[in-house]
């Protein structure tokens, strides 16, 4: 018999609302999604709702801001997911606790909003993290915090490595397509997986209140947006663009050289949202006496189908170890663009980026900002605030 978790007592509706929030593996048309939600359908004789938050390239922190913002997983009956394989880059930039604020509190979130949720995490990893022996800090972070809020955690290498005999294939070298997505076969394997976790009723939280593995955690962050403070980190001649396609639309502050988002926080700046372009340039973060010059143009920019991509800026990614934008003091934030000649003063060596970006290209840059997620108290940096109506705020003084 096809049980669903706790809907076998009563009678089952006729649509399973299912949110899934997570990477590429997630979002592609030949990931485990497609034969996920084929799986349910088939199995359940019921129509699956689907509702896919996913972003290819992207961090818990951006999975985050999409609970925080788009509000898809409140009434879901099931929520994948899935972080740990993007997560992984951010090791090498030893932000552990930044991480896991921003992880925990998207759980908590979860939990908080939608209490009688089956949640469930695919364990993925990249080609590169397959089949080492070192444990990832990443990864034991996701599965801990699962643990603590009741969500069904998903082994795909060991359930994968049990479908075969012992040593009849080598992970790091036969399950990947490429460096970040696995081959098409080993997804529907995946999604047959996920299916089944769902369907024994795996992923519901047991308990009331869940104490927390770091305390001080993001499950309170805000949208700048939504809090009606985005406009006033602007300068007052902001123009906005609109960026849509088949996935999703958003509007775009648009930053030139020379010009930056800035204002007054006390707490965290958990991250910047934006739309990457082949305009993208360098920019500068400032963090009270913090700085750092970081690119954040694409790679798969490059690539002529991509007109644009959603990204996200997490400051402490490129402050390094300090976490330079999680204080409770109040310091001044800005991001600032710079022009070419003052990139070439800095020295492009000392310009930092992700692996999945690049220097930028020589020309006329831009940078499109969506929104800001913070944790805490913002204010406007009276000497440069653009109101919603473009009047510029003068300094009052005491």
């Amino acid at each position: 018999m096809v049980r669903l978790g706790r809907i076998e007592r009563g009678k089952m509706p006729d649509t399973l609302k299912l949110c899934v929030i997570g990477g590429s593996n997630s979002l592609m048309r030949n990931g485990y999604t497609p034969p996920l939600v084929a799986n349910l359908e088939r199995r359940t004789g019921k129509k699956v709702d689907f509702r896919n938050l996913s972003v290819g390239g992207t961090f818990c922190h951006f999975g985050l801001w999409q609970v925080v913002t788009k509000g898809q997983h409140i009434d879901a009956d099931v929520i994948i997911v899935e972080y740990a394989l993007n997560d992984a880059e951010l090791a090498r930039f030893g932000i552990h606790q930044q991480w896991t604020k921003a992880y925990e509190g998207m759980i908590a979130r979860l939990r908080r909003d939608n209490p009688t949720a089956q949640i469930l995490t695919p364990l993925l990893f990249s080609r590169s993290n397959t089949g080492r022996t070192q444990i990832s800090g990443i990864s034991s972070g996701v599965a801990l915090i699962n643990m603590r809020y009741g969500v069904s955690t998903i082994d795909v290498t060991q359930e994968l490595l049990a479908k075969a005999p012992l040593n009849y294939w080598d992970p790091a070298k036969e399950w990947h397509r490429d460096q970040s997505h696995y081959h098409k076969f080993l997804q529907v394997m995946i999604g047959e997986m996920v299916a089944d976790r769902i369907l024994k009723g795996e992923g519901y939280g047991l308990a009331r209140d869940y104490a927390p593995i770091m305390p001080g955690h993001f499950i309170n962050a805000q949208s700048a947006v939504m809090a009606n403070k985005f406009d006033m980190m602007l300068p007052a001649d902001t123009k906005f663009r609109d960026f849509s396609n088949s996935l999703f639309s958003e509007r775009a502050a648009i930053i030139g050289e020379g010009a930056e988002i800035s204002f007054n926080v006390q707490g965290s700046v958990v991250a910047v949202m934006v739309v990457s372009t082949r305009e993208d340039g360098v920019v500068c973060a400032q963090f009270g006496a913090h700085k750092s010059y970081f690119s954040l143009r694409r790679r798969a920019l490059d690539d002529e189908k991509y007109p644009f991509l959603l990204n996200l800026v997490i400051p402490d990614q490129y402050f390094g170890k300090q976490i330079c934008a999680s204080l409770d003091v109040e310091e001044r934030f800005s991001l600032r663009l710079v022009a070419d000649a003052e990139a070439e003063q800095v020295g492009y060596d000392n310009i930092q980026h992700r692996g999945t970006a690049r220097l930028p290209d020589q020309g006329s840059h831009e940078l499109a900002v969506i929104d800001l997620l913070f944790d805490g108290v913002i204010s406007p940096v009276t000497d440069n605030v653009a109101m919603p109506d473009g009047i510029q705020m003068e300094a009052v003084e005491a």
